[in-house]
């Protein structure tokens, strides 16, 4: 191989240091602007905001990247907190910014339990021992604090409503009122993006559980967009067991009971979609 002259050599290295140089400068636009949207007067920053496309979130959580992913992740960031008072009071914030409202609140619902903690916090937002989560428009937040300090809970609610107030509203997705009220656990709706109960190609699902008396069952709606994707739905849930489905002409929507111990009020349940 022959070996390349000086000049050669010089102008490849340029046109190395110009491409770097367009790289981190679009790194750092980005950067730049998580930075305008988290900074607030009274904290400072431990280190500055880093950015993480879907690609690159395992280098920061290995064991979850997949899951979000999955659920129609856009971007990420992360930064930690301090209060210039206290040093030791210091959260973080992880802000994922997903492909649409409903996604966000798919994330966020997927971390939800009934027995969690709720308050209006962004569209809502739910507390546990040392962990914020909220949603509001396409952004889900979560804000883990460094120790379970009563006080320090009380700032993560405080600074999630500041931050709530910086990003962008929207009503709550249609999809979401989907499912009948009546009977419906508080806490227990979902939205599944990927994936139904590992069932691959199974997507884009509403899930609730519910409860009247000593019966209890689940009940979902397949959000299907054609008569084509109803028919490949059909077939998918068909591995399901102890499940009825009733699929809508209107709307090519499916709608489903799962996990129910009483038949008959399964059934009475679908009868409504009719």
């Amino acid at each position: 191989m022959f070996p390349l002259k000086p000049t050669l050599v010089k102008r490849h290295l340029q046109l190395m240091a110009k491409l770097l140089l367009v790289l981190v400068g679009c790194l750092s636009a980005k950067t730049e602007d998580y930075i305008r949207l988290l900074t607030f007067d009274h904290l400072i920053f431990v280190y500055q905001p880093e950015v993480y496309s879907p690609e690159r979130l395992h280098n920061y959580i290995n064991g979850e990247a997949e899951l979000y992913r999955n659920a129609g992740l856009a971007e990420m960031a992360t930064v930690i907190y301090a209060d210039p008072d206290d040093s030791s009071k210091s959260f973080t914030l992880d802000i994922y910014q997903m492909e649409s409202p409903l996604t966000a609140f798919g994330i966020y619902s997927h971390f939800r339990k009934p027995e969690h903690t709720t308050r209006t916090i962004g569209n809502e937002g739910m507390i546990t021992k040392m962990n914020l989560r909220f949603w509001q428009a396409n952004y889900y937040g979560n804000l883990t604090a460094g120790t379970t300090d009563s006080c320090l809970t009380l700032t993560l609610q405080q600074f999630a409503e500041m931050l709530c107030s910086r990003l962008p509203t929207t009503e709550i997705p249609i999809e979401l009122t989907l499912l009948p009220q009546e009977f419906q656990i508080p806490g227990s709706l979902k939205y599944i993006h990927r994936n139904y109960r590992s069932i691959p190609r199974l997507d884009h699902i509403i899930e609730a559980a519910y409860q009247h008396n000593d019966t209890i069952w689940k009940a979902f709606v397949l959000l299907c967009r054609s008569r084509e994707e109803q028919q490949q739905g059909l077939g998918l849930l068909s591995s399901i067991e102890n499940c009825l489905v009733f699929p809508s002409r209107q709307t090519n929507f499916i709608y489903g009971v799962i996990n129910f111990n009483n038949e008959q009020s399964a059934v009475e349940f679908l009868q409504q979609f009719e």
